[in-house]
Order: structure tokens, then C-alpha cells, then sequence
């Protein structure tokens, strides 16, 4: 049996073919869950014997170069396993892991990416080749076949994405120093770079030349030099090119071959990251290949670190509503959003004090904030910000499309004989064309549905701020009913106090009714305001809150709606974009590539005539006569609207409740200080003017006269007549220390002995009001009331 006919080793089984070479072939092997690669010679077709030493030694050394190589986007080694080792061959197998996803010109091939792949996937791919290349540099090796078929796709849970490209089949590969020439011929020739096809010296920029060229094909969907020509044919072209020129096209009318400095303008990246790469291009296809890759700074060339630079850029895709189209801007981290608008307002001619930039998610940035809020990197839509009016919120009107070329030359000569590239062409500029447009709609779309995002979230927000001033208002009802009943209870004291008092008492008023009854007074004349202002602020409450309930509900309405605007014509210009898949796709099945002209039954870039037609009718309809997006948009500006008339009232209610309850706060403790300082001052201080020529201390426990002689003794009071308690401390206290001289006149005498005694009654009643309010009261501290030196 001869071994390519064996189908299992052990474990192991044989899957089915990868892939198939000059005289290498690629099978997959499979054991359970696990699977690998073997690359082997293929003997159908040769013997050993015809293999030549120098095909023997390439194959050998691509088996050593993937031994030692180690780098995540370069397919990897894996040690053979026992269960191959009765496997015969006469030359080294490679074992490597499987890539289960494809390749790159798998990818390329999908009808959806004849123009070119979207913005981050282009990122990927150019970082992720640039990458094996520079490694395999490093280690003085030259790819030589760099090509699209020659990049895998791998599952790989380490990035982002999921997705890893890694570089195969180093069959050509050749260990160089980074001085060495060589002048072997190998390759594949449309992306093999000029010296290899003259068969002249080269060095490793060739493979900065095969890099430029599937990065070119990567983002337009083409090779950048005459991609119909052979070879030979565009380098005699090419070869006459200028530096900046960077791509080469024959004109669709005369058939002129045009040098241009810039990218094809279609495809799917943004302008800014556009005029970038043209940068770097540049350098990549350089016809000189000395100069090639640009100046060689730290043993690289400086096109490497100009790529990564570029894609470490921060960069914003902005969707203007008012002009229909997409803008692109590179921030950084010191980017001021007014700057950001500035910029707008430049480019789209819509005043930076009318625009109301949205994130996807309906967040609006802030204008005093930074740019760099709205980059978003890993965004899985194409628009990272939406600019929309903040007034007169509409569909834009008489917007003129982008028709390439191609498609304006499809529309005007529909019985015009093609050729078959041309009419490949022409079919992919035809999707790009209803591609474009159909995502531009979509913008459109995302951007009503970020405003709606938007103004769910402000009623969401009004509605917790309005959940917040009625706790505020149920705090500030209770502070009320507590300051109420402290105030009623101290005017209920008060007048008991007053009843209490003799009509000789009333005309000597104790301290705490001289001072602390006009501060009552005073404050319950405030708190019959303040009680005013919260019976109108919950009024306020109560209609601001059905307010925004029933703008909430419209707006929730207007979210729950089961057929968003535009679906329809989403819906059509997706069928007519199918359209346009499947004419390519035909396209690219029909084997007669010679024909220059349709024939009957097979596909033509002619059958997307009627497409593109009735595309063009969709989108006149769609932006032009849809008066259900536009009343819907016009329910969107009235909400603003309301909520706008909310907001305001919202937030100043709140506030006015802040207020409201700091002053009713102040007022009870302004109420309890100077209690605490009447009841001090009585207890520690007791000084107020009796008569004209008298005058009370109790610091001093005596009854002093301007009359007085020194020496005399104060009367004491009889012990049926004096108080108990702290009282009579006090008073026993000063006669101890009184002086012990007797007074002069007999009246005097008498008006001393009656103004002690009066002295003491006072201070007892005090005393009384003092307990009476210490057990029925709670509207003080009381503690710190029985010890006032503490906080006096």
C-alpha cells in the first residue's frame, strides 16, 4: 500500500486535504477533538529522483526555519506525534497546528469585501502581518511568498476579537543576513516584488513590497498596479511611477492608465485613516528597492514603527445628520470637545452652538468635557459619535450620493459591449455603491434611535431627581411637624410660666420671659411662611411629577414601537444589495473569462442595471417623501422639548426644598441656642435691672446699693421663706460671705430684705420651669442644659 493511501496512524485519522502545491501537499489529521497539519511531498506525479538537490534543500529548510520559529502570528510547529512514526517518507513532514478558519483570500472573496474589508478588520491585518514579518526579519529570515493565500485565520482567545492571522508557507523562505543579496527566482508573481520578476540582486524588502500590496488589496478589495494586466505587462507601467504614487488604474472610458496618490475612494475606512495609509504606502511601494521601507533606524525601517504609530491614533468616526454624511478626526487625551466641534462645524458647515453630539448609547458629551469620551475602539457600529440638530430635527433633503465611476459608466451604456474584469468591477462598484448608501441610512437610523436612548435616559433621570425631592419633601414635612410641636410646646411653658407669676411677679419678669418670648414670637411668625412655602411646593411636586409620567409614557410609547422608521427601506435596499452579491458571485463562477460581451442566461454586470435603478428610486423615497420618519423625528424634538420644560422646574424645586428646609433647620437650632443661653444665663448669671438704684449678682449672692455703707449684713430671709435645692446653696453661700455690717436706714433694710427674697423667688420659679420643661420637652439637649459651663 503506498503511504498517501494510508488514511489512519494509531489515533489517528485522516480528515481531508488543505491544500495542494507544486510537489508538497497539506492534510488534515484528526483524533478526537484534536487536530494537526502535515505538509509532506507529494510522489503521484515524481519520483525522488526528479526532485532536484535544490528542491530537496528548500523543503528541508522550511522544516528547520518553522522548528525555531516562535511567534503568535507565524503558524506554529507541533512535535509529530508517536502514532506517525511508522509513517514513510524519503523527505522531512511538517507538523504544524490547524488553522481552522481559512485564509485571507478566502475573505477577500466574499461578495461583501470586493471593495475591501471594514476599518477594524483592516487594522488586524495589517498589524498582524506586519508583525510576522518584522519577526521573521529579526531572524534573518525573507518570506518571498507573502500573498493573501499564505495568511491563516486562527481561533485565539488571547485578543479581542477572537481572531488571529498568522503567516504560512515558508517553502520560499530563505535565511539572508541583513546585508545579503540573492538572485534566485521564486514566488508568486502578481505579488512578487519588481527585482524578483527581473531576476536581479535582492534584499528582504521584497517583502515590504508583497506587504504594501496586500495591504492595498486588504483595504480597497484590489491589487493597487492594473490588477487585470499580467505581471510584465504592469511593470512596464509601474516601473515609470513617482514616489507618492501609490496605485495605477485604467480610465473606464478611454482606457487610459492613470497614476493616482491616493486610495481608491472605494472603500470602508475612514477618511483620516485613509490619508494616513496613503502615507505609509508610499514607502511600502517604493520601486527602488534601496529605498524601500524608508530610512532603517535601529536595524528596521522606519515603514514598521509608521504603522503602528498610526493605528495607536485615536481616531473618531462622526455621523452629521444635518449634512448626510461621515466625518473622521484624530484626537488625543487633551482634545477639548469644543475643539472636536469646531472642527465639525468646518468640515459640515453646521454651527458648533447647534450641535448635540450623542454617543451610540444615547449619552450626550458633554460640552465642557473632553473628546476622547467618545472614542470607542471595540464600537461594533461604523459611527462612534452622532451630530444632530438641537432644533428642527428632520430628515435631510436633496443629499446628491457618491456614484463611482464604474456604475455612472454601467447606467449610460447599458448595451455597450464590456469586458469580462470590467464587468467584475463594475458589479463590485455597484455593491459598494448600495452598501454605502444603505449603511448611510443606517446611520441615519442609529442616529433617531440614540436620540430616543437619550431621551429615555433624561426622563429616567428627571424621574429619580423628582423620586429624590419627594424624600426631600416627606424630610422637610417632618422637620415641620417637629418644629411645630417644639414651638407649640414652648408657647404652651411659656404661658404657663406667665399664669404662674404673681401681678408684683409680671412686673419683674424672669429672664426667660424678658428674652426668649419675642424670639418665639418671631419664630412662629416664620414657621406660618415657612409652612406656606411647603404646602405650594408640593403642589409643585405633584404637577411636575404627572408631567413628566406622561411624557414618560410617550416616550416609552415611541420606544416600544414594533416597526422602527426606515425598516421598510431597509428591508428593500438589503434585497436589491442581495441582488448585487449574487450577479458577482455569478460572475466569479463563469469559467469563460475571455467573453467580452453578455451572453444569453449567463450573468452580466448589465443585470444590476435595474438594481441600482430602483435603489436610486428607495433612496429618493426614503429621504425625500417619508412623512412617518419625520413625524416621528418631530415627536422626538417635541419630547426634548417637554423634558426641557421639566427639567428646569425639576431641578429648581429641589433646590428651593433644600432651602427651605436649611432655614427651618436654622431656625430651631437659632430657637434652641438662645433657650440654652436664657437658661444659662438664669442659672449661672441671673443680672437684670430691678429699679433704678438696684441691681442683682448672683456671682456675688448679695444684694449690693449705691447707698450701701461697706460693712453692712444683708438681711437673711426667715427658714420657712427660703427655698430648697441650688438655691438655697446659693443664697446660704452669700450671706456667709456678705459682710457683716448692718444698713444704715430702716427703709433700706426693708427694700434689701424684700429684692433678697424676691431674687430667690425668681430663680425657684425658674428652677421649676427648668424641670417642668426638662420632662415634658424634647426638642433640646438637655444634657447640655444641666451643664452649661460645657458649652458656654
Amino acid at each position: 500500500m503506498k503511504p498517501e493511501e494510508i488514511t489512519t496512524y494509531g489515533s489517528w485519522v485522516k480528515d481531508r486535504v488543505l491544500g495542494v502545491g507544486g510537489f508538497g501537499i497539506v492534510t488534515l489529521w484528526r483524533k478526537q477533538d484534536e487536530y494537526i497539519a502535515l505538509k509532506k511531498c507529494r510522489w503521484e506525479n515524481v519520483s525522488f529522483d526528479q526532485v532536484t538537490a535544490k528542491q530537496r534543500e528548500r523543503w528541508t529548510l522550511e522544516v528547520n526555519i518553522m522548528k525555531r520559529l516562535n511567534h503568535p502570528n507565524v503558524v506554529r510547529f507541533v512535535q509529530l506525534p508517536e502514532d506517525f512514526s511508522s509513517m514513510r517518507a524519503e523527505l522531512p513532514v511538517l507538523s504544524m497546528e490547524y488553522c481552522s478558519l481559512g485564509d485571507l483570500r478566502q475573505v477577500l472573496n466574499k461578495p461583501e469585501n470586493c471593495c475591501g474589508l471594514q476599518e477594524p478588520e483592516v487594522r488586524r491585518i495589517m498589524t498582524d502581518v506586519k508583525n510576522a514579518i518584522s519577526y521573521l526579519h529579526k531572524e534573518r529570515i525573507t518570506h518571498r511568498d507573502l500573498k493573501p493565500e499564505n495568511i491563516v485565520l486562527q481561533h485565539d482567545d488571547n485578543v479581542p476579537e477572537g481572531v488571529i492571522y498568522k503567516l504560512i508557507d515558508l517553502g520560499y523562505a530563505k535565511v539572508l543576513d541583513h546585508s545579503s543579496i540573492c538572485n534566485s527566482f521564486v514566488g508568486t508573481l502578481q505579488y512578487l516584488a519588481p527585482e524578483l520578476l527581473y531576476n536581479t540582486e535582492y534584499t528582504s524588502s521584497v517583502d515590504y513590497w508583497s506587504l504594501g500590496l496586500v495591504s492595498h488589496e486588504v483595504i480597497t478589495g484590489v491589487r493597487p498596479f492594473l490588477p487585470n494586466f499580467t505581471p510584465a505587462q504592469w511593470m512596464m507601467h509601474v516601473r515609470k511611477k513617482k514616489f507618492d504614487e501609490i496605485c495605477a488604474y485604467q480610465n473606464v472610458a478611454d482606457g487610459k492608465i492613470i497614476f493616482s496618490t491616493e486610495l481608491f475612494k472605494e472603500n470602508y475606512i475612514s477618511d483620516y485613516l485613509k490619508e494616513q495609509l496613503e502615507k505609509w504606502l508610499r514607502y511600502a511601494l517604493e520601486w527602488d528597492p534601496k529605498m524601500r521601507g524608508g530610512e532603517v533606524v535601529n536595524g528596521k525601517p522606519i515603514m514598521f514603527d509608521l504603522l503602528d504609530t498610526i493605528f495607536n491614533k485615536k481616531i473618531v468616526t462622526v455621523f452629521c445628520l444635518a449634512k448626510y454624511r461621515r466625518l473622521s478626526y484624530e484626537i488625543d487625551s487633551a482634545t477639548a470637545v469644543s475643539t472636536l466641534k469646531t472642527w465639525i462645524e468646518r468640515d459640515a458647515g453646521q454651527s458648533a452652538c447647534d450641535q448635540l453630539l450623542l454617543l451610540p448609547d444615547g449619552d450626550v458629551l458633554d460640552d465642557t468635557g473632553l473628546a476622547d469620551a467618545c472614542w470607542q475602539p471595540s464600537c461594533e457600529n461604523d459611527v462612534m459619535l452622532y451630530v444632530l440638530p438641537k432644533t428642527h430635527l428632520r430628515i435631510p433633503v436633496n443629499v446628491q450620493p457618491y456614484i463611482p465611476d464604474f456604475v455612472k459608466f454601467l447606467l449610460k451604456s447599458v448595451k455597450e459591449p464590456m469586458e469580462f474584469a470590467l464587468q467584475r468591477r463594475t458589479c463590485a462598484h455597484c455593491i459598494y455603491f448600495m452598501d454605502q448608501e444603505l449603511s448611510l441610512y443606517r446611520n441615519l437610523i442609529d442616529s433617531y434611535g440614540a436620540k430616543l436612548s437619550s431621551l429615555i435616559g433624561q426622563s429616567d433621570k428627571l424621574t429619580s431627581i423628582h423620586r429624590e425631592v419627594i424624600a426631600k419633601l416627606e424630610r422637610l414635612r417632618a422637620t415641620h411637624d417637629f418644629a411645630r410641636r417644639s414651638l407649640e410646646k414652648d408657647a404652651n411653658l411659656l404661658k404657663e410660666t406667665k399664669a404662674s407669676l404673681s401681678i408684683d411677679d409680671m412686673s419683674h419678669k424672669p429672664p426667660l420671659l424678658i428674652h426668649y418670648e419675642p424670639i418665639l414670637m418671631n419664630q412662629q411668625k416664620k414657621f406660618v411662611s415657612e409652612t406656606q412655602i411647603l404646602i405650594e411646593l408640593e403642589e409643585k411636586s405633584r404637577v411636575l411629577g404627572r408631567r413628566l409620567a406622561d411624557i414618560k409614557r410617550k416616550v416609552s410609547l415611541q420606544h416600544k414601537i414594533l416597526i422602527k422608521p426606515g425598516t421598510n427601506w431597509v428591508q428593500e435596499m438589503q434585497a436589491l444589495l442581495k441582488a448585487g452579491y449574487n450577479c458577482l458571485a455569478g460572475l466569479r463562477r463563469e469559467k469563460d473569462h475571455h467573453s467580452s460581451s453578455a451572453r444569453a442566461g449567463k450573468p452580466s454586470a448589465y443585470d444590476l442595471c435595474k438594481p441600482v435603478y430602483n435603489f436610486l428610486k428607495i433612496r429618493d423615497k426614503a429621504l425625500n417623501n417619508d412623512e412617518n420618519f419625520n413625524q416621528q423625528l418631530r415627536d422626538l424634538e417635541a419630547f426634548d422639548e417637554e423634558l426641557a420644560g421639566v427639567e428646569t422646574p425639576v431641578k429648581q424645586l429641589q433646590q428651593n426644598i433644600s432651602d427651605s428646609w436649611d432655614r427651618v433647620v436654622a431656625m430651631q437650632l437659632a430657637r434652641q441656642q438662645e433657650l440654652w443661653k436664657c437658661c444659662n444665663f438664669t442659672r449661672t448669671s441671673l443680672s437684670f435691672q430691678i429699679g433704678p438704684d438696684y441691681k442683682v449678682s448672683s456671682h456675688q449672692g448679695t444684694v449690693s446699693s449705691v447707698n450701701r455703707p461697706d460693712n453692712s449684713e444683708p438681711v437673711k430671709r426667715p427658714a420657712a421663706s427660703v427655698p430648697t435645692g441650688g438655691d438655697q446653696r446659693s443664697v446660704d453661700n452669700a450671706s456667709s460671705r456678705s459682710d457683716s455690717s448692718s444698713l444704715h436706714s430702716g427703709d433700706l433694710l426693708t427694700e434689701n430684705e424684700s429684692l433678697r427674697y424676691f431674687v430667690m423667688d425668681s430663680m425657684s420659679s425658674v428652677h421649676r420651669c427648668l424641670q417642668t420643661i426638662k420632662s415634658e420637652s424634647k426638642s433640646m439637649d438637655w444634657n447640655s442644659l444641666l451643664n452649661p459651663e460645657k458649652e458656654f
